[in-house]
């Protein structure tokens, strides 16, 4: 752990900011983070309760010993390469803050691609029923919901956890409204006779035998259940494409987020499934096929 306690070596005596953001980003860069600095940035701004620019502005000001203390603790956490969102409790995905904890998967840049795929199916104005399959912190339904002002959602998880943190976001994003929550894996929520215009999902795809290789940060803190797809990855992707259509109208739509090197299996299956028209892979902003999307016959 760096050391906070000597404070007469640094400027003058007290640590500044400046000088706590060289130290803690050489120090994580040494305990193996992927963005050292940012990180450093990061979790001063939560120590001090301020944006992260403000850092920008205040460089030469030094910290109070109960700061320090909240800073220390932070980069203790991070050094154990607990993820700066769950230090945090928060993260921004599609322009929104949604609240995060270790019940939950931390929403990705790729799963944007997962958005906007659905976007483009579902109506600006007019009325849309769409339904997202294991909501984690809420991030993709409360994103769709957030742009589809006309459109009502229901959102599904297997964890009770994961549903009570989407409604808070849901809460703190005035959007309460618009989602229905319930309990189940996969398509178990549904009821009887309804139908939505579109389902979007991004399950658990990783391979179980590929778990163990996943970063420090995934498979120590984030939750297994969202993350292991099963021997080839397809345990949750696989009976999405061939059992969705049953709950999807003629012409409406089907969204999943996948992982990598699985685009020609879900293509193929989707293809066999026999319900489905105009299917798709979408890529993600590295060029990586990220998103199946296939539309109802």
């Amino acid at each position: 752990m760096i050391s906070m306690e000597t404070q007469t070596q640094k400027s003058g005596g007290r640590w500044t900011i400046r000088r706590l953001i060289q130290t803690t980003a050489e120090y994580l860069e040494r305990k193996g983070s992927s963005s050292p600095r940012l990180d450093a940035e990061l979790l001063l701004a939560k120590a001090l309760s301020c944006e992260r620019v403000q850092l920008y502005l205040n460089m030469d000001q030094p910290l109070l010993e109960p700061e320090l203390a909240v800073y220390r603790e932070c980069v203790r956490r991070r050094a154990a390469r607990e993820p700066v969102a769950y230090i945090l409790g928060e993260k921004e995905f599609y322009g929104l803050r949604f609240r995060v904890s270790p019940a939950v998967l931390i929403p990705r840049p790729d799963t944007e691609t997962l958005v906007e795929a659905a976007l483009g199916e579902i109506p600006a104005e007019a009325p849309a029923r769409i339904a997202d399959i294991g909501v984690g912190s809420g991030a993709v339904v409360l994103a769709l919901a957030s742009k589809r002002l006309s459109a009502g959602f229901v959102g599904t998880d297997v964890s009770k956890a994961a549903l009570a943190l989407a409604e808070q976001n849901a809460q703190a994003l005035g959007l309460g409204s618009r989602v229905e929550w319930r309990e189940g894996p996969l398509l178990e929520p549904f009821r009887a006779g309804e139908v939505f215009d579109g389902i979007v999902s991004n399950p658990p795809y990783i391979p179980t035998a590929e778990m163990g290789r996943l970063e420090p940060e995934i498979r120590g803190y984030e939750p297994r259940g969202a993350l292991d797809g099963g021997p080839g990855g397809l345990a949750c992707l696989s009976p999405l494409i061939d059992g969705a259509g049953t709950w999807i109208r003629k012409g409406g739509f089907l969204a999943c987020e996948f992982g990598d090197g699985q685009s020609e299996a879900l293509f193929s299956l989707a293809e066999k499934a026999g319900i489905w028209e105009r299917i798709e892979i979408r890529q993600d902003l590295a060029g990586l096929d990220r998103v199946l999307l296939a539309r109802r016959k």
